[in-house]
């Protein structure tokens, strides 16, 4: 049986999707790479989001897609590759990538099925956090100012003096303020 890789990274797309940013990553050392930055038109991964097309690469150093400076940043040098999108309801929620099994193999199309599977399964799972994110923040903010409401204001309150020290409160009667919030 192929053994595990020996580094595996979810890369979600930021909100303008103009680049990646490496999530979830697991490696020899964990953490390294989370919170890199990459450009969405570079790289195998970049390939991957814009054909939105699985890959398999049995050698990534010959290929005209590779980007180099991932391995300069990092240090991790890639041989072998599997990269898939993560496609939710036709929006690209960012790839997955493992790179180097560690018994030193190629991937095979078994697991490359696998790593889509994988994908489609994150992609429903992160598309459902982010409406469960929108509906939080609606429930906390006023829909035409997008200032917090009195729920918000509770609850930071409560947090605020539950961890101690000093609350400094600032309240402003604010007359006809409707009349500016209304046609603005």
């Amino acid at each position: 049986a192929a053994g595990p890789s020996g580094s595996a990274s979810g890369l979600l797309s930021d909100p303008d999707g103009r680049a990646f940013v490496f999530r979830a990553a697991r490696e020899v050392q964990a953490g390294m790479i989370d919170g890199l930055r990459i450009p969405t038109d570079r790289g195998v991964a970049g390939w991957v989001a814009r054909h939105r097309r699985s890959v398999r690469l049995d050698d990534v150093a010959s290929d005209p897609r590779h980007f180099t400076e991932f391995g300069r940043q990092t240090g991790l040098v890639p041989r072998t590759m599997v990269c898939v999108p993560m496609i939710s309801k036709d929006t690209l929620r960012g790839v997955i990538q493992m790179i180097n099994k560690v018994d030193g193999s190629s991937f095979s199309e078994a697991e490359l099925f696998h790593a889509q599977t994988l994908a489609d399964h994150a992609a429903i799972a992160i598309e459902n956090a982010s409406l469960y994110h929108q509906a939080y923040l609606a429930s906390i903010t006023d829909d035409l100012t997008g200032l917090g409401n009195t729920q918000h204001f509770n609850r930071s309150l409560g947090e605020l003096i539950g961890r101690g020290g000093i609350v400094s409160l600032i309240i402003f009667d604010l007359d006809n303020f409707k009349a500016v919030v209304d046609p603005f």
